[in-house]
């Protein structure tokens, strides 16, 4: 390499965009050797090494953050040396999930969606890089913009920080690896007395890891859900609903708890009571309202028609539809109906300025 000639200069960069280091030697076709970081590169197909008499070259047409390093060119006994700094791109990551909860042996799964395809990543735990050629039990997997990284077979030992680093960002979870818990009941189920037509309802709140599958029974034969019973399920409350009882229904109803260490069981007892007939004279009794099945979240498309559905079982009852706490008129835009015990209110073109919260309210004396 020429002493008053040209030597390689340091570049800086912005990552996936093209480098190139150039010096000059003083002989024409002399043997030229590039290093990085004091070793030998290994030229890849994402560099080019090209020569021109006294000129030679080392060209990277996408550079990636691991290209970053000193880089030297070597001829005869000579040396020139200079930097290639990377400066990652602005790649928003969005964490999947924020915290991940798994019970030791299973599975977990690490997802981070980016707004960039092809891009370098690292990935660390605890602030140390994760190498993927040595921690047989981790795999990194790539589908288009989604990162995701499964561990097999979990360990305690695996619960900590992991953090996704792409460009110059950063994003992380934390996982928490969990002992197994055998299924616990926490609340007892309760007897029930209503009066024959009343639905009736039983709760229990359970406990266990994994989560446990809950089946229930009436007189020791398991129930299905359908249009005569319902089974809820929010966090650890698990709730059996009776949509209308009758003197049929009388009998000791169980809610069993299962999962790979254990099983739970409690159980109580359904009295349903036959309410006298009435005489027209005497005034009817008033049942207050019950929600059956609630109303969900709908979602339609601009200019098409949107519906919301709630069954709702009691006498004597107003029954009012708002929209961002303002009352719904009926109209050609909205149209409320009523089939039995199902209310409905719907939406006949929906329109950007439609979203928001729909609340349903039934009440009546009591």
């Amino acid at each position: 390499v020429k002493q008053d000639g040209k030597h390689i200069k340091d570049i800086k960069i912005i990552e996936k965009k093209r480098a190139t280091f150039e010096c000059e030697v003083s002989e024409p076709d002399i043997l030229v050797q590039w290093m990085k970081d004091g070793q030998e590169l290994q030229v890849t197909d994402r560099m080019k090494v090209q020569k021109e008499r006294f000129v030679h070259r080392l060209h990277f047409p996408n550079v990636r953050m691991s290209d970053a390093g000193q880089y030297s060119a070597v001829a005869g006994g000579n040396i020139s040396t200079a930097n290639l700094y990377v400066e990652g791109r602005d790649v928003r990551i969005t964490p999947i999930q924020k915290n991940i909860q798994v019970v030791e042996r299973q599975r977990a799964v690490v997802e981070f969606e980016v707004n960039e395809d092809d891009i370098d990543t690292r990935w660390y735990k605890d602030g140390i890089e994760i190498n993927f050629q040595i921690e047989e039990r981790y795999k990194y997997i790539v589908e288009r913009r989604i990162h995701r990284m499964c561990i097999t077979e979990t360990r305690r030992s695996d619960s900590g920080e992991y953090t996704f680093s792409a460009g110059r960002n950063r994003s992380s979870i934390t996982l928490f690896v969990n002992l197994p818990e055998p299924p616990q009941i926490l609340k007892e189920l309760v007897p029930c007395t209503v009066e024959s037509g009343r639905p009736a309802r039983f709760c229990a709140i359970i406990s266990g890891r994994p989560e446990p599958k809950v089946s229930w029974y009436k007189d020791g034969q398991p129930l299905s859900p359908g249009f005569k019973c319902k089974f809820l399920h929010d966090a650890q409350e698990y709730t059996l609903l009776l949509i209308e009882t009758f003197p049929e229904d009388e009998a000791l109803y169980s809610c069993e708890a299962k999962n790979d260490y254990g099983v739970a069981t409690t159980s109580a007892s359904l009295s349903v009571e036959v309410v006298e007939a009435v005489s027209p004279d005497l005034e009817m009794p008033v049942f207050p309202p019950t929600i059956i099945t609630p109303i969900r979240d709908a979602v339609t498309a601009e200019g098409q028609s949107a519906r919301f559905q709630c069954r709702i079982a009691g006498t004597d009852m107003k029954v009012k539809w708002y929209s961002k706490d303002r009352e719904i008129k009926q109209s050609r835009f909205f149209r409320m109906t009523q089939f039995e015990d199902t209310y409905q209110l719907e939406i006949a073109e929906a329109y950007p300025e439609d979203e928001g919260i729909y609340t349903f309210m039934a009440s009546n004396s009591v």
